[in-house]
């Protein structure tokens, strides 16, 4: 809860995050999913600063089917991009379904995720 008039009294509101203002992400990481960098609304989407997700594994935030996306990502050859609807846990929020499109490098070293809300 915070005070709006940061007098003490007044009125008071809990901060909320309106998910409408939640637009989409990209995210690239390692082929076993350890982040390397972000863009765009991350705080929105995973409740954590981008600062924040370096060196974290994406795929812990995968609620449902975690292993069989691990593996797909695992099979997946170069320049190529895998579509499916994931259960997203952002950190101390209920979890969300996504749409994700991840994408493989030419190289095949690193894979590009875009999570956007359906």
């Amino acid at each position: 809860m915070r005070d709006i008039d940061g007098a003490g009294i007044g009125t008071r509101y809990s901060p909320r995050v309106d998910d409408s203002d939640v637009k989409e992400c990209s995210i690239v990481t390692t082929r076993t999913g350890d982040i390397l960098s972000s863009f765009g609304d991350v705080r929105g989407i995973l409740n954590v600063s981008g600062r924040g997700l370096l060196a974290r594994n994406i795929f812990l935030f995968v609620v449902h089917d975690r292993m069989a996306l691990e593996r797909a990502v695992a099979a997946l050859p170069q320049n190529v991009t895998l579509e499916r609807d994931l259960l997203i846990q952002p950190k101390d929020r209920k979890a969300v379904l996504m749409l994700a499109t991840i994408t493989t490098s030419a190289d095949r070293l690193t894979l590009t995720l875009q999570l956007s809300r359906h």
